[in-house]
């Protein structure tokens, strides 16, 4: 199977199962050089090539909006999240399947091996994704790639990110003779999980971006004031030499969803109360957070705050402030009972007993 393949297919859902129906293989560039040899030399003069391009790549589109199709049809939440979780890895990077399904596990989008087994499986046999390496790693299909950062990058409400399952419920899609699915001009991904990286993005790759996602690497460091102005996901757990979170590092207006689970981090600067929007703070695992600072209080649309496996023992008077708070995992070492609440905020119990 050549490297750059694209497969249009069809997804077919039954009472079996999930079935792919392949058809031969056109990549961009192989559709770019069929149309220059049926069309001729003049496509490639300059007052024609940029709209000779855009008709190329609108062919491509079409494929997506008929995959989108196929996607919605997947008939399980983990089936999804965890085809989107693989488009987040580099272009082309081939992963191994035993550590897909061991960082699909730490992510919570499922809850065991067998599972994440028969999800790749699944997702294998319906196309979505190719083995490589003689099976023993996997890689998400260029298209099927396209797919992916287009249904993220027109989820505005973050329903559909590869979250655990205190994440958004999904709403059913109507879909319209006019819907269209793509990437939007300017829409920018860092996609750099398990890439390796021993040195934070560049200031240029931080401001350009709306989503990051650098899981998985070896990062020890983080820009002072990175220029953030677009940003709106952050994903960094798991660079477990990550010990410090610069003062001034959350001048992020628009973050909405903050992922720190398995760093090394003991604080949280208190320029987290900057992150006036952030809906979703996840510092599972965190094992030398040990405490949280009264800024917290200011993350007024804070929904889901995860805190389990935290060094933790006392929460600040101030997280009562969260009147938009519906999920709060915590466990504090050294409880004897699971009356564990004693150590909460009354404010806090009271608002969420409301």
């Amino acid at each position: 199977m050549k490297k750059g393949e694209t497969r249009e297919l069809k997804v077919c859902h039954d009472m079996e199962g999930i079935r792919g129906v392949e058809i031969e293989p056109v990549s961009r560039e192989e559709a770019w050089k069929l149309f220059h040899e049926q069309v001729g030399g003049s496509i490639d003069l300059p007052s024609i090539k940029h709209f000779a391009r855009g008709l190329v790549e609108r062919c491509c589109g079409d494929l997506v909006q008929r995959l989108k199709f196929s996607f919605d049809r997947l008939k399980y939440r983990s089936l999804k999240s965890c085809f989107l979780y693989c488009a987040l890895f580099s272009e082309d990077q081939e992963i191994n399947a035993d550590e897909f399904i061991e960082s699909c596990i730490q992510e919570g989008l499922i809850a065991a091996y067998a599972t994440g087994y028969d999800i790749v499986e699944a997702l294998l046999h319906a196309l979505f994704l190719e083995t490589t390496d003689n099976g023993r790693s996997i890689r998400i299909r260029d298209v099927m790639r396209d797919l992916a950062l287009g249904i993220l990058s027109s989820d505005t409400e973050g329903r559909q990110l590869p979250l655990p399952t205190y994440s958004k419920p999904l709403k059913p899609e109507i879909v319209t003779s006019s819907t269209r699915l793509s990437v939007a001009d300017g829409y920018q991904f860092l996609l750099k999980a398990a890439a390796g990286l021993t040195e934070p993005p560049t200031g240029e790759e931080y401001e350009q971006s709306k989503m990051m996602f650098l899981m998985d690497n070896k990062l020890s460091t983080l820009p002072e004031n990175p220029s953030c102005s677009g940003l709106e996901t952050l994903f960094l757990q798991r660079n477990s030499q990550l010990i410090v979170v610069p003062d001034h590092f959350f001048d992020m207006p628009f973050l909405k969803v903050l992922n720190l689970s398995k760093t090394g981090i003991k604080y949280l600067p208190k320029s987290i109360s900057n992150l006036r929007i952030l809906e979703t703070l996840i510092l599972r695992d965190c094992k030398r957070l040990d405490k949280l600072p009264s800024e917290v209080g200011c993350l007024k649309l804070l929904q889901v705050l995860n805190l389990r496996g935290t060094d933790i023992m006392e929460l600040p008077l101030e997280i009562a402030n969260l009147k938009s708070l519906n999920h709060l995992e915590v466990s504090f070492y050294g409880s004897s009972t699971d009356s564990e609440h004693v150590k909460l905020p009354r404010k806090l119990i009271s608002s969420l007993q409301a």
